[in-house]
């Protein structure tokens, strides 16, 4: 399988697995940024992906910036269709609480991209659904 990039600005990076075996691979910012606190910034990578049809990429956050800044990113996940050729660009939000700037500077890795197959499945409605043992029981259901 291929993973078509291409290179919008001059400062963007090609992503590269790290480690063999990695699962995600680092999106990197194409620009600085400073971002003021409660504020949010669309960070551009300065790439765009061409994905594999039966294939989508989800942005998630770097564990090293989530620990320094939880939910850095505002959407938390975000998925990629392939039939999206746009610029990745990563919504982040300085919800730090020391009133400072989250700084971004070129080059600096800011998430991670993770390519899945999916499956497409035919959409039928019904009007009932086998029961299940847990049934309708949401949020907390199996305790905390």
């Amino acid at each position: 399988m291929e993973l078509k990039v291409k290179k919008l600005h001059k400062n963007a990076k090609i992503p590269k697995y790290i480690y063999k075996g990695d699962v995600g691979f680092d999106l990197s910012s194409a620009h600085d940024y400073n971002i003021k606190p409660d504020r949010m910034e669309m960070v551009k990578t300065g790439l765009a992906f061409k994905l594999p049809s039966y294939y989508e990429m989800t942005v998630r956050q770097r564990s090293g910036l989530s620990r320094m800044f939880p939910n850095y990113i505002a959407i938390g996940i975000g998925t990629i269709d392939r039939g999206y050729i746009g610029e990745i660009m990563i919504p982040v939000i300085n919800n730090r609480k020391d009133n400072k700037s989250f700084v971004i500077k070129v080059g600096d890795r800011i998430a991670q991209g993770v390519i899945s197959s999916i499956l497409i499945p035919n959409i039928i409605e019904v009007d009932e659904l086998m029961p299940t043992e847990r049934g309708s029981q949401g949020f907390g259901s199996t305790g905390l």
